[in-house]
């Protein structure tokens, strides 16, 4: 168990060894809830497999033009390479 004391804006600091074992970064959701007994318990908000894919593609340049440089080189190096 790990004390955290709260800042002038009610803000915590998760501690390290917390985050490092449920995996959570910043820009992370995570959920408090409080039991019976007015516990907060704290759980990282699994995403799903469609929202874990946003932000994979940062390049500024668009996927054709991607797909058209990876074209562009793969055609480059099949005529290095004698192959037509």
């Amino acid at each position: 168990m790990k004390s955290v004391k709260l800042n002038k804006q009610y803000q915590l600091t998760v501690p390290k060894e917390i985050r490092k074992k449920i995996s959570i970064n910043p820009g992370d959701m995570i959920e408090m809830l409080i039991n019976e007994r007015k516990e907060i318990i704290i759980c990282k908000i699994k995403k799903k497999p469609l929202e874990d894919s946003f932000g994979v593609w940062k390049e500024k340049r668009s996927g054709i033009d991607y797909v058209n440089e990876i074209r562009d080189e793969s055609e480059q190096r099949m005529v290095e390479n004698g192959i037509e």
